[in-house]
């Protein structure tokens, strides 16, 4: 005691006169050690409250403190690794234990006072707060696993606190390249070593080997390294010696098949790394006579050990995976196909899988395959790593979505179950038996997982399981399996497990180490610089880390033949890449890299270019090196560079590699509207793929005899072309060889505007650009072709055109406004305005569904990127095209760029998204008006007349380009059904005059004395023209007559109302006594109905509130049987009252002379029914008179079976659909004749022309009297509606 309290004094003096003088710092990284220990949080503990102890100093974070200023004069104490911080566990006190905690929770008790003691060297006392009563101690002569506690300084042995305490230098947080490769050397150092014969790791064995053998290949695959493919060799080469001959029944017999299956994979590994051919030799005759011997039962699941019965994951996961790297190796899908029924057979019978068939991600350990049934539940990372694997090799190869699902719900499954909650496996916690090698199978699989399936996130929990087992090492270097454990000294575990010669258990965390694949890279710019080192794949490629020319990183070196090197995930974009650059070494002239995409070879993958020295220059070491690609390259692939020359000597290496697009397609002048012809011969369809923007498809035409060879262009407006471009075929014997390009005004008279002579494509989808200056436009391009002698075939893949052009229709041209910048749409592009950044907003005078929209650009400021956007109400907008990064082919040019399925819109917004300026000329849009779903409802058989008597027929013709109006005091239309209707809802449509557009409405039924009654008075609000209103009704009553009353337009007291259309929506059930009705003599139906109250009969009971209903499979035939012919011009269906999916949506109406054959009447697609219970009707081209008819229904709406109300047939006598013609156009007409559009009209009309999908391609404002018009260059059916304030004349025209 009195040498205590002389300690105490001393100790307090030299406080007392040092209080003010400290030998550290905060962010400085200290060892707090005692002899050859350092303090630690107890087995590295990531939790909370763990004791702090002591431990033979392993270098490692978690024996590293990094301090923090706490106060003036005080720290807190923080652990490097786990971030908590030293403190006493529950008060300050003498005996209170230390433990780390959060520094919340720990508040003061986690303050300490570092003093150092006079005279001694890196000695210091460690004081609780600042009181300097209590001081952190342990015992006297600690031993590993020693904890810490407070001892009173009054009145304990000096020798009890007194610390060494050093800086060091600061301490990696996470695993990095230089721990890994450590975790590798300190396992090497300690177990492998050499034989007799070879090497060997640790006692050597079987499954243990190979798990071991395979480490070494995860570090080849991850790293390149050489020296990793050496030491494999060595080991196989000790593995064969004692293990000779066969190991099925040869001396090297091995009854366990699993065993087996895992030396297996491991050479088959080895040899897609290496190339060395007796490796997969040796895999290949093993597995099969595995497999022949083991495959024994029904559901494809293995035999674990000869002459036991039953099955389990251990020996099925391997297999397949096995099984799969085979079918790799030997490019042979019945390996591919065995690896399939052993996991079907695997996952039918050991997965936990739900009797809703759902999988949670649990494999089951064992199971009787012959009974069906699961024998131990346990699961291992052993069996969820294997089963990880195959489902994600059995999906790279197959694609199938259950391998994927199954992968990503066994991943998930493992990490929620068998890690704890830090992400650290918890499981196989031991050093003695099998389970000690268990996790480094899993850490290999999550690897392939994560980089195959794009999950980059399992990495870092790979990293993290890597730098906890690290952190838990001895000082040898060495982490056990058990990562949860601190590793002993003296490599004694104490479930009697001893590690000090076997290296199994120690392989896992260096497996955990190569398998997070630090530095991976998995996805890839193809446009910029990718190093040769960031590898994915290779086979007997060496990677060197630096390298040695003035670029100074590594590459991947002395290549030789059949060696490759790949690249995960190059992503090519939109653009066509179309020339790869490298910075290679050549060592040879014969030296030659092949590049392929997806595969290292032709048989999978794809050519797309060969390098091989073209000078003496690219000959002489280090050299930049530029070749084009055999083929444009788009979208995300795998890139492999694969070496070929003589074999057996260095040829090339490589430093770094990207690609560049020199060859850019132009969203170019070209528009769909626009019409291409040729005088070749060619296939359906190949002349819209000299325009779909894609050099991969081509145009292929076969020349005539003696004929010219052309391909032409018609445009919808003059074009003023500043330039074109041709891109090569797919064949190069079908390029042309020369050409001239010729423009028209008219399409008879040609100008030659540009000839090439001699031309030369230097690869397939490569581009020639030309340069025009034109000062004339012209609406029609002929490219007359020439090639060599006796060429017939020409292939191109695209044709560019390149210039400016306004239309003078497009949707700007309808009537809207536009909220600034007028000269945006004046139809002239002569004027510059800038784009603000909020946009500029076009209000349509109609609904529109946008197909394209072309912007000409100024002569300074062309747009880079910019969205359109539309809206129904001009302040909620929706994206309708989004275009990024766009490059125009010259100044004041036009480019069209199409839209993809887009919704219909009244304003549209285009709105600049890139920073600066831009300018444009002109900004036009193109599409059809539309006016919402058009049903055949039952103003299908009516008749229209306005108050004047006049016939408004428009009002029901279903087209957005008529309209209906009427004029006088009472507004009204008057529509007319030759058989009753029960009203159910109704629909208005707008027309172009917003003033004309009623704002009221009210629908009435007219009874036959003329009582009205009002059905329904609504309010509306239709924006523009084609806009709709609809509404329902309630009656009970059936009328023949109504009348649409118009209450108010938005002019006040207006005498003029105007609407596109109206839809009257209703249930038609005629009486058998209808005189229009044809009653059949019978009905049949080739499938029952699907109860008594719903049989065929129901079809044609006149009655509403029955049906028929059937289920359909490939289709239903409704057969009608007359006594003699009757005449149809209509049919109706009727809709259930319930059950949408069941109407008929696809049918064929026909007619019999006998009952045998049959001609299709009437064909439909698509149909919808506008309600429950409404009647549609379906006319015919013309009346026809058969004693058969039938419907024949080949689909319904989505659902399983057919349902109707009834099925009508109809005589009423209403001939073809053909409009009426209006009474003030009587005199008018239509006529196309040599290329002009002749119309004679006797008031002033405008006269538009649509496409079939209501396109408006062209418009002309008429006077009175004769006018000769050009015809438009599109082809096929066009619709010239010649309209006035009295009607609208249509006519149909083929072109």
């Amino acid at each position: 005691m009195p040498g205590r309290i002389l300690s105490w004094v001393f100790l307090s003096l030299f406080v007392s006169l040092g209080s003010s003088s400290y030998a550290f710092e905060s962010g400085q990284t200290l060892c707090i050690s005692r002899g050859d220990l350092s303090v630690m949080p107890k087995n590295s503990s990531l939790s909370t409250g763990a004791l702090a102890e002591m431990w033979t100093d392993a270098q490692t974070s978690s024996q590293r403190w990094v301090l923090q200023t706490a106060s003036s004069t005080t720290f807190y104490i923080t652990n490097a690794y786990t971030g908590m911080i030293l403190a006493a566990t529950s008060t300050i006190s003498a005996g209170a234990s230390v433990s780390v905690l959060e520094r919340a929770a720990a508040a003061s008790r986690g303050r300490w006072e570092i003093v150092p003691v006079e005279g001694g060297e890196d000695e210091y006392i460690i004081y609780a707060s600042t009181t300097r009563r209590y001081a952190l101690s342990t015992d006297a002569v600690p031993a590993d696993g020693s904890t810490l506690r407070l001892v009173s300084v009054a009145t304990a042995d000096s020798s009890e606190f007194v610390w060494k305490v050093t800086e060091c230098e600061a301490q990696s947080t996470s695993l990095t390249q230089e721990i890994r490769n450590d975790m590798m050397e300190k396992w090497k150092a300690h177990y492998y070593h050499k034989a007799s014969t070879g090497y060997v790791i640790g006692n050597g064995g079987w499954w243990g080997d190979a798990e071991m053998f395979e480490v070494v290949l995860d570090a080849l695959e991850t790293t390149g390294d050489r020296q990793y493919a050496t030491m494999f060799e060595n080991l196989y080469v000790n593995f064969i010696a004692r293990k000779t001959g066969n190991w099925i029944n040869g001396s090297g017999y091995n009854e366990y098949n699993d065993d087996i299956a895992w030396m297996c994979i491991a050479c088959v590994r080895a040899y897609l790394l290496t190339g060395v051919t007796k490796y997969l030799t040796t895999a290949k005759s093993n597995f099969d006579g595995m497999y022949a011997r083991a495959a024994k039962y029904a559901n494809g699941t293995l035999v674990w050990k000869q002459g036991n019965g039953g099955t389990n994951s251990c020996i099925n996961g391997p297999a397949a995976v096995c099984a799969c790297y085979l079918g790799i190796a030997l490019n042979k899908e019945d390996y591919f196909q065995k690896a399939a029924t052993i996991y079907a057979g695997e996952r039918g019978l050991l997965y936990n899988i739900n009797s809703q068939g759902v999988f949670n991600g649990q494999v089951y350990d064992s199971g009787d395959p012959e009974k069906g049934t699961v024998g131990n539940t346990w699961s291992s990372t052993y069996n969820q790593g294997t089963s990880l694997g195959a489902a994600v090799m059995l999906y790279e190869h197959f694609g199938k979505e259950q391998y994927r699902t199954d992968a990503d719900a066994i991943m998930n499954w493992t990490a929620k179950n068998l890690a704890n909650s830090y992400g650290i496996i918890k499981v196989c916690q031991t050093v003695n038996g099998d389970l000690t090698g268990f996790k480094g199978i899993l850490m290999r699989y999550v690897r392939r997982y994560a980089a195959s399936l794009g999950h980059p996130q399992w990495y870092e929990w790979l990293a993290k399981n890597a730098f906890h087992a690290w952190n838990n090492r001895n000082s040898a270097g060495i982490s056990m399996s058990a990562w949860l454990t601190k590793t002993p000294e003296n490599f004694y575990y104490s479930d009697g497990g001893d590690f000090k010669n076997d290296g199994v258990g120690a392989f896992t965390a260096v497996s955990a180490a190569f398998n997070a694949h630090l530095g991976a890279v998995d996805e890839r710019d193809a446009y910029s610089v990718m190093q040769a080192e960031e590898f994915n794949f290779l086979c007997g490629t060496p990677i060197v880390g630096s390298g040695d020319d003035e670029d100074g990183t590594g590459y991947a070196g002395n290549m030789r033949k059949g060696n490759y090197v790949g690249y995960r995930n190059v992503d090519f974009g939109s653009r066509y890449a179309s020339h790869i650059m490298l910075r290679a070494s050549l060592l040879r002239s014969f030296s030659t890299v092949n590049v392929y995409l997806d595969a290292p070879s032709e048989t999978k993958g794809t050519l797309v270019c060969t390098i091989q020295p073209l000078s003496e220059e690219e000959r002489s070491g280090w050299t930049t090196i530029e070749r084009p690609l055999n083929i444009p390259v788009t979208g995300k692939h795998n890139v492999y560079f694969v070496c070929a020359g003589t074999a057996g000597i260095d040829l090339a290496s490589i430093n770094w590699f990207q690609f560049s697009s020199r060859n850019p397609i132009f969203d170019d002048v070209v528009s769909p509207q626009g019409v291409f012809s040729t005088s070749l011969d060619h296939t359906p369809q190949s002349l819209s793929l000299l325009s779909d923007a894609n050099p991969t498809t081509q145009f292929c035409g076969v020349a005539q005899a003696d004929g010219q060879a052309w391909i032409q262009y018609d445009a919808p407006s003059p074009v003023l072309l500043q330039g074109y471009s041709l891109f090569s075929g797919y064949n190069s014997t079908a390029d042309p060889s020369g050409w001239e390009l010729m423009g028209s005004e008219d399409g008879q008279s040609w100008t030659s505007l540009h000839e090439v002579s001699e031309a030369s494509f230097e690869a397939r989808g490569q581009s020639l650009k030309f340069d025009l200056d034109i000062s004339q436009p012209y609406q029609h391009f002929r490219l007359l072709l020439h090639g060599q002698a006796n060429q017939t075939s020409f292939y191109l893949s695209e044709w560019q055109l390149m210039g400016r052009s306004v239309s003078s229709v497009d949707i700007t041209a309808d009537g809207g406004s536009i909220s600034e910048a007028e000269s945006l749409i004046d139809h002239q592009g002569l004027t510059s305005a800038v784009v603000p950044q909020a946009g500029v907003v076009y209000r349509a005078a109609g609904n529109y569904a946008l197909t394209h929209y072309s912007l000409t650009t100024s002569a300074t400021h062309a747009p880079v990127s910019w969205v359109l956007e539309g809206s129904t109400n001009g302040t909620v907008w929706k994206v309708v095209d989004e275009r990024q990064d766009v490059t125009f082919p010259y100044l004041a040019t036009t480019s069209v760029f199409e839209v993809q399925d887009a919704q219909v819109y009244i304003w549209y917004r285009l709105r600049m998204t890139a920073e600066g300026e831009a300018h444009l000329n002109q900004w036009q849009m193109f599409g059809r008006l539309d006016m919402g779903t058009v049903y055949p409802d039952v103003t299908t058989l009516m008749q229209v007349t306005g108050p004047d008597g006049s016939a408004q027929s428009m009002l029901v013709d279903d087209r957005i380009e008529t309209f209906s109006s009427v004029t006088g005091d009472s507004l009204y239309w008057l529509l007319e059904s030759p058989l009753p209707v029960r009203p159910l809802a109704y629909s208005v449509i707008a027309a172009a005059d917003m003033d004309q557009t009623p704002t009221s409405v009210s629908v009435r039924g007219l009874s036959d004395d003329g009582a009205a009654s009002v059905l329904s008075t609504r309010s509306l609000a239709l924006n523009a023209r084609g806009s709709r209103y609809t509404s329902t009704m309630a009656t009970s009553k059936n009328f023949s007559r109504f009348q649409l009353l118009v209450n108010s337009t938005r002019v006040e007291e207006g005498k003029v109302a105007s609407l596109t259309g109206f839809e009257l929506y209703g249930t038609v059930v005629a009486d058998a006594e209808t005189e229009a009705l044809n009653v059949p003599a019978s009905v049949e139906s080739t499938s029952e109905g699907a109860s008594t109250t719903e049989v065929i009969d129901k079809l044609t009971d006149q009655n509403r509130l029955t049906a028929y209903r059937a289920d359909i499979q490939d289709s239903v035939l409704i057969t009608f049987s007359y006594a003699t012919p009757v005449s149809v011009d209509c049919y109706a269906i009727t809709a259930g009252k319930d059950k949408a999916e069941c109407d008929p949506s696809d049918w064929e109406f026909q007619g019999s002379a006998d009952g045998v054959e049959w001609v299709t009447l009437d064909s439909r697609g698509g149909e919808l029914f506008s309600h429950r219970y409404a009647t549609q009707f379906y006319r015919l081209s013309q009346s026809v008179s058969y004693p058969y008819y039938r419907l024949l229904v080949s689909s319904v709406n989505g659902g399983l079976q057919l349902q109707m109300t009834e099925l009508q047939l109809f005589h009423l006598g209403l001939g073809t659909s053909l409009l009426p013609v209006p009474g003030g156009l009587l005199s008018a007409d239509i006529q196309v004749r040599s290329g002009r559009v002749q119309v004679d009209v006797p008031q002033s009309a405008v006269l538009c022309v649509y496409d079939t999908e209501g396109r408006l391609l062209d418009a002309h404002r008429l006077e009175a009297g004769s006018s000769t018009l050009p015809v438009p260059a599109a082809r096929g059916i066009l619709l010239f509606v010649l309209r006035t304030q009295g009607g609208s004349l249509v006519r149909k025209v083929r072109l």
